[in-house]
């Protein structure tokens, strides 16, 4: 005679319990792993796309460069004349940055900052009525234009885990941004000031001569 087998409804509520936690880590346990192996393609497409935009800019500002030493050396028969440097051209909105990580994602979005704020620099300076473009203006986006060249590859090196050394400071200790900008205000506001006191005045006079007139009548 078979032995007689009792199981409590603990013991039924322990297996079923056992069994359900067992699935559900087995499915956070693939969950996570699909993530994983996402997170790694977006990353490695993701660096794809920022590395070919950076080298692309690289090309353009060395295009630029020998647009303007053409342009000046054949008295504008070749090349073109350059005025700055280029802009850097809109990333593609399907860049992870979050799987990119936080410093990628600083020294990518700081790139184009350092980029306006030289093209920035080189519009100040060419504005300036004591600067000439051929001796002055040209020369200074050549060499902006090779300096942002070398950073762009340099971070496409990084970004691809080749880094090239100490980052190329792209900071010009001849011009400051927030000088200018305060500058540019402070002369901008004066000339205002000066113009409404000058409309006062002739507002004043007009009144005046008014004021004559009508006591002649």
């Amino acid at each position: 005679m078979a032995a007689e087998i009792s199981v409590t409804w603990w013991q039924v509520l322990s297996l079923v319990a056992g069994s359900s936690f067992l699935t559900t880590t087995f499915s956070l346990a693939v969950k996570w792993l699909g993530d994983r192996r996402k997170r790694k393609t977006d990353r490695e497409f993701s660096t794809i796309y920022l590395v070919a935009s950076l080298e692309a800019y690289a090309n353009d500002l060395s295009n630029a460069i020998s647009d303007s030493e053409n342009y000046q050396g054949s008295r504008g028969e070749a090349g073109q004349w350059v005025g700055n440097v280029p802009e850097f051209p809109d990333l593609p909105e399907t860049i992870d940055w979050r799987a990119l990580g936080p410093d990628v994602t600083r020294e990518m979005l700081d790139f184009p900052v350092a980029v306006n704020g030289i093209r920035g620099m080189i519009a100040a300076f060419s504005d300036s009525p004591h600067n000439d473009e051929d001796d002055e203006v040209s020369p200074l986006v050549r060499e902006k234009a090779a300096l942002l060249g070398l950073r762009a590859l340099q971070i496409a090196a990084s970004l691809q885990g080749n880094p090239t050394g100490e980052a190329i400071s792209l900071d010009d200790g001849d011009w400051d941004l927030k000088d200018w900008l305060t500058d540019t205000h402070n002369r901008y506001l004066t000339k205002r000031l000066v113009h409404q006191a000058a409309m006062a005045r002739t507002a004043d006079d007009m009144n005046a001569l008014i004021a004559q007139a009508t006591d002649v009548a």
